[in-house]
């Protein structure tokens, strides 16, 4: 996937839709660029799975397909030992390998559904996108029967490893108005727009549960 609608970074981005957690780190950037482009990136790297996590001492080896440099932070979830769970600053760090630090004596090798996400590159924080659909061990599922399941706001990736045969993991009615059919004017909106006659003009429709 890449970080933005159409490929590669946006360029000149000088306006920002931006939601922050309680700790005023910011976890959603939407911004616009005078390309024309529309992009959501999700703060960090993008995440992926482990080939496994073992322990020795407090020291746990975790073997992948990546690259960080010593320092690096990355966020760990999913394993069924808590004390692999964590934010982490790596170390050791090879080509297929690094290692972190965890408290406890929990059991070697590290069991469950383990995603890495990846919140610095080279001490650099970056955006990407991520769904646990997207190999991840997930499968998408449909959250509201009764709107359109054409649109992918209507969509989730599930709790857990999917329902056959069972009402979704992700069922629910109450899910967030979907923002459809968004437009802008001019189509390719110069540097500053909101300051030039014409003004930039967005137009969208809004759909609720």
């Amino acid at each position: 996937m890449t970080n933005v609608v159409g490929g590669g970074w946006s360029e000149d981005i000088k306006k920002h839709l931006q939601l922050a957690d309680p700790s005023g780190h910011i976890v959603s950037d939407v911004a616009y660029a005078k390309s024309g482009d529309w992009g959501e990136r999700l703060r960090g790297s993008g995440e992926v799975r482990p080939v496994s996590i073992t322990r020795s001492g407090s020291t746990a080896t975790v073997t992948w397909d990546g690259y960080m440099t010593s320092g690096d932070t990355v966020v760990i979830t999913g394993a069924d030992q808590p004390e692999y769970n964590g934010t982490f600053a790596v170390a050791n760090n090879t080509y297929t390998a690094f290692t972190y630090t965890i408290p406890g004596n929990p059991v070697s090798p590290a069991t469950g559904n383990i995603i890495i996400r990846q919140m610095t590159d080279w001490t650099q924080v970056g955006w990407a996108w991520s769904s646990h659909a997207d190999g991840l061990g997930s499968s998408l599922e449909l959250i509201n029967f009764n709107l359109p399941n054409q649109y992918g706001q209507n969509w989730r990736d599930t709790n857990n490893n999917g329902t056959p045969g069972r009402a979704n993991s992700v069922l629910g009615s109450n899910i967030a108005p979907m923002i459809l059919d968004v437009q802008h004017f001019p189509l390719v909106a110069a540097l500053n727009q909101l300051d030039h006659d014409p003004p930039l003009v967005l137009s969208t429709s809004i759909q609720l549960a």
